[in-house]
């Protein structure tokens, strides 16, 4: 490595870290504010505040590396071309590419990093953080109502019609289907119009149970009741788990499951596209902020940052419109969707590189 990149390298990290933690720390408060506002923290715990708090930061940071990156390319860039350095660089034969090229560098360890953020990081923080919130939610306000709930209770498949929390903590549930398979061949179909789950046992009114051999109904008969000793995280039945909290593998995993079962995996497909298309955009960020600082440098000292941020926020936006409506609603295949975003900024960022040189 030249003493020109990791003199760049060294004006860019400074600042890219600080913006990045400042951007986090205000993340941050929101998330507090959000926790004051929808739970009533006198009933909880502090240590459940911090913990969902801390949970919750590895997201945070995935989404502000990005700005952290464009603040600290972009004020690095500024000061140097404010100061003549660049045209120094440029008087002695380097050119914008070979000027950029610690910007590269420095956009793809961005990238790296929030890449394995978003991989190892989040996925596990994201399941804790729920469980957290949904222990909280047991004792503060939360959802009480839920239909088409799917679980697995003592080796059978348990399906119910809808699920509903009293206001003492029981479950009621209804439209209740148990289907058991104790040999290879064999099933039995367990149906109740309504049951509950009250301290870890499962209540099931007056069933129907059906016993199936080789696919031939052998026999039919009913209970008063029928129990099961399985002990559940109640608030686990009224959120379901979040794309978020699961590997770029897992979700490639549960994309193949669901199209051998012919379900819809749009959502999913975007989902996967965008662990690999947010880091991404890093390097998207950092070439468009250094490029943007030596289109606008005569402008102003802090025109390139504002701009650069102002890049950011027409990024976020765009990102959501293209993954949550466009991906959504099949306007776009998932990957292009994902991408988008990206694809937008880079060829900006490319028209303005052509015009400076």
């Amino acid at each position: 490595m030249k003493r020109l990149d990791r003199y760049m390298l060294k004006e860019m990290i400074g600042p890219m870290l600080v913006g990045t933690v400042i951007i986090a720390l205000l993340f941050m408060a929101n998330e507090f504010i959000s926790i004051f506002k929808n739970f009533d923290v006198s009933n909880l715990p502090k240590l459940a505040v911090i913990q969902m708090v801390m949970f919750r930061m590895p997201h945070w940071l995935s989404m502000t590396l990005p700005a952290g990156t464009a603040i600290g390319v972009a004020l690095a860039i500024s000061r140097m071309a404010r100061e003549s350095e660049v045209t120094a660089m440029r008087a002695a034969g380097i050119s914008l590419r070979r000027l950029l090229l610690p910007v590269v560098l420095m956009g793809s360890l961005a990238a790296v990093a929030n890449y394995l953020i978003v991989e190892k990081l989040i996925p596990p923080a994201a399941l804790k953080y729920r469980q957290v919130r949904n222990q909280a939610s047991v004792l503060g306000p939360g959802p009480i109502f839920r239909s088409n709930v799917m679980l697995s209770l003592d080796g059978k498949s348990a399906s119910f019609g809808s699920v509903q929390r009293t206001a003492d903590g029981r479950i009621l549930l209804n439209d209740i289907l148990l289907i058991e398979r104790p040999r290879a061949g064999e099933s039995v179909v367990f149906s109740a119009d309504e049951g509950s789950y009250d301290d870890g046992v499962w209540y099931f009114q007056s069933p129907l149970i059906r016993f199936f051999s080789g696919g031939e109904l052998v026999s039919i008969k009913t209970e008063d009741v029928v129990t099961i000793n399985e002990r559940i995280r109640i608030a686990d039945m009224f959120i379901a788990p979040m794309p978020e909290e699961e590997t770029a593998a897992d979700l490639k995993e549960a994309i193949q499951d669901r199209k051998r079962s012919h379900g819809d995996t749009t959502l999913l497909e975007v989902a996967y596209h965008v662990k690999f298309s947010l880091p991404f955009s890093c390097l998207v960020f950092a070439l468009s902020s250094a490029i943007m600082a030596l289109a606008l440098v005569r402008s102003g000292p802090f025109v390139g940052l504002i701009v650069s941020m102002v890049l950011v926020m027409a990024y976020y936006n765009i990102h959501i419109v293209a993954t949550e409506i466009v991906g959504r609603n099949g306007w776009l295949p998932p990957g292009p969707s994902a991408w988008l975003p990206n694809v937008i900024f880079a060829a900006v960022a490319a028209v303005v590189l052509w015009r400076i040189e």
